[in-house]
């Protein structure tokens, strides 16, 4: 296995994305808890017998990362691997911060999509503009390289996409 995806829903994320259709809300089952832990199980038995290669690319893209409730175990199971985080940058994490410093090929992918402040809170549906910019500052200084942190920009008609916004 040389690429390995960790993207199970349900998962929590603090955005309202305007064209998100992706469920937000953690629910706290046991047909829920029981999928996580028979994906670690597998994750960590097909580790074990050689399965994923050393050099294999992981993506997390679990609703987002820094608040999930696996959180601990799934950055435990990253160490010292190359990753891709798909993360809204609400929050800034240590330890995604360092795997971005430890290891030139992981990444940050962040969906941008606002320019200033206003736009971001139609987008995003929340007012915290200025510490997510700060935040991915961090992120920045963090990196070994600028390509490091992809951004996207998805745009909405008559929302983000004015020349200030761009």
């Amino acid at each position: 296995i040389s690429r390995v995806n960790l993207s199970m829903y349900p998962a929590p994320c603090q955005c309202r994305c305007e064209y998100c259709y992706v469920p937000k809300k953690w629910v706290n089952s046991k047909k829920v808890t029981d999928a996580y832990d028979k994906l670690f199980s597998f994750l960590e038995l097909a580790e074990q017998s050689g399965m994923i290669r050393d050099d294999a690319s992981w993506t997390v893209a679990t609703g987002e990362i820094t608040i999930h409730p696996y959180k601990d175990r799934i950055m435990k199971l990253l160490e010292q691997k190359r990753v891709s985080f798909h993360t809204n940058v609400f929050i800034f994490d240590e330890a995604i911060a360092a795997n971005l410093h430890n290891n030139i090929d992981s990444r940050l992918n962040f969906s941008i999509d606002s320019g200033t402040s206003g736009s971001w809170k139609k987008v995003k549906g929340v007012d915290n503009f200025t510490a997510v910019v700060s935040n991915l500052e961090k992120y920045c200084n963090y990196a070994i390289e600028k390509s490091q942190i992809l951004l996207k920009y998805i745009i909405i008609p008559g929302i983000n996409d004015t020349e200030e916004d761009y």
